[in-house]
């Protein structure tokens, strides 16, 4: 399936797509890139992804998990990073 991008950089995602995900106007799209198989990627953010998501972090911080999965490096003086340090980078305020 094709889209294309406009002169503002705007891009329809096609009504079938739009559906199937339940994209209605105004629902926020995560953009993230792959850059080794040079993709770009598209999530939508309904209800449904927030409800898979509940399980995937469940009896843990939800920012800290969140940090552990993306790997993501962090500037915060929070205690409730101290259970991922090892794992991720975090520096202390």
């Amino acid at each position: 399936m094709k889209a294309y991008m406009t002169i503002k950089g705007r891009i329809v995602i096609p009504v079938r797509i739009r559906r199937k995900f339940g994209m209605k106007e105004g629902t926020c799209v995560r953009v993230e890139m792959d850059e080794p198989a040079h993709r770009i990627i598209l999530t939508p953010i309904t209800r449904n992804y927030i409800q898979n998501l509940c399980g995937k972090y469940k009896g843990k911080g939800l920012l800290a998990a969140l940090a552990k999965d993306r790997k993501a490096e962090l500037v915060t003086g929070d205690k409730e990073f101290e259970q991922v340090e090892k794992e991720i980078n975090v520096r202390w305020l």
